[in-house]
């Protein structure tokens, strides 16, 4: 069945003593992921460096899995058996998969 996960909405977040900033950026490919979190981590060097009571910084994103054939995300893309129900696509998919599966048994 195809599936892709998405890593996105990058961003640092720094905790200080009162408040937290956030200092965001968005990446839509996973392929982007070690670019991001380098970069957040060269940031938190620099708050670290430049900036007196940090209590806390870190690098956070957001991740889930999509249909590789429409985009949907996928735990709201599924039926009670496991069907994909988002596409005509993942469905014909996913039938020839327990159409191969049941061959097999």
């Amino acid at each position: 069945m195809t599936k892709e996960h998405v890593i996105e909405n990058y961003r640092v977040e720094v905790e200080f003593d009162k408040q937290i900033y956030y200092v965001r950026s968005n990446a839509k490919q996973p392929t982007e992921h070690d670019f991001w979190i380098k970069g957040g981590k060269n940031l938190i060097d620099e708050i670290n460096r430049h900036c007196d009571g940090v209590k806390r910084a870190t690098v956070i994103f957001d991740s889930y899995d999509i249909c590789g054939f429409c985009g949907h995300k996928w735990e709201n893309a599924l039926d009670e058996d496991g069907c994909p129900i988002c596409c005509e696509e993942a469905k014909d998919e996913w039938e020839k998969e327990q159409h191969y599966e049941s061959k097999d048994n």
